[in-house]
């Protein structure tokens, strides 16, 4: 009983671990998209983003 306890707990913290760094994992910007602007024209949006179409973004 307490065997398969301890054995359910390890597999659900290995799945979250998992999942986890799952998430965590980086990707290469392929397009920006910009919707709903109304006076401010798109290059100046896109002078002012920290990202541009093709850096590898990260959560960190």
């Amino acid at each position: 009983m307490i065997f398969r306890l301890i054995k359910s707990l390890v597999l659900t913290g290995a799945l979250l671990l998992f999942a986890s760094n799952a998430q965590a994992a980086s990707f290469v910007i392929e397009d920006i998209e910009l919707k709903g602007l109304g006076r401010i024209e798109p290059g100046t949006v896109f002078t002012y983003l920290p990202i541009q179409v093709g850096d590898q973004y990260t959560d960190d």
